[in-house]
């Protein structure tokens, strides 16, 4: 661990991340930073506002499969309009 990181009390992956960094990032990558802090968190419970917005196809895809096994060890809520998505849910509520 490279000695700036020692003292300090910030996520992981936030120890040594350059200053401005995450600005210069896209939002597909945004988005995904995101999902991953959340899958790493291991709460039981995550809510999940539109995961695949941004992401190309391929992307989008390996989100819908990543969540259907997250699925297996956590208790997922969803708000999306991608029909993959949907398509890949136990459940539904049409609003």
């Amino acid at each position: 661990m490279p000695r700036c990181c020692a003292p300090c009390s910030k996520p992981a992956w936030r120890r040594c991340w350059p200053r401005g960094r995450l600005a210069s990032i896209c939002s597909g990558e945004r988005r995904r930073l995101g999902l991953a802090r959340a899958i790493v968190s291991q709460r039981p419970l995550l809510l999940l506002d539109e995961p695949t917005a941004d992401l190309d196809d391929e992307a989008a895809l390996a989100v819908v499969a990543s969540l259907r096994d997250l699925a297996n060890r956590h208790a997922l809520i969803i708000a999306s309009h991608d029909a993959r998505l949907v398509a890949a849910c136990d459940a539904e509520v049409a609003l």
